[in-house]
């Protein structure tokens, strides 16, 4: 057991089959699944009552929100580091988005080694 394992992480994602494939991975790591969310304001919430140590956001959201702009609010609110995907490419969403300070970026369709290797890199400059 690695010093990374067993953290805990809050899913956003409106897709469910991707939820549900992101969920899998992260619990084939040894992590937490501490909740998913399919809406910002939803995720808004969760971030705070759960408390996880990263939050993997999609940029697309359904709703009023963008993933951005929530991203926003809890790295503002909870320092808690996003890791976000997307099936837009990190430029086309630079472009549209201004993004909050980013741990990192992961495009879609995802890899479950690549999304392994994203969260031990974000773990591992956060000192955890």
């Amino acid at each position: 057991m690695t010093m990374m394992m067993g953290k805990s992480i809050l899913i956003v994602e409106d897709e469910k089959v991707s939820c549900l494939f992101l969920s899998h991975c992260v619990t084939d790591m040894g992590h937490q699944v501490a909740g998913t969310a399919t809406t910002g304001e939803e995720a808004i919430e969760k971030a705070g009552t759960l408390g996880p140590s990263l939050v993997i956001m999609d940029v697309g959201l359904k709703g009023e929100m963008s993933g951005a702009q929530v991203a926003d609010i809890i790295y503002r609110r909870h320092r808690i580091p996003i890791l976000f995907i997307s099936a837009y490419t990190h430029e086309e969403i630079c472009r549209t988005n201004t993004l909050p300070e980013v741990f990192d970026y992961l495009p879609k369709p995802i890899d479950g080694g690549q999304l392994e290797q994203k969260i031990a890199a974000i773990f591992d400059r956060k000192g955890e």
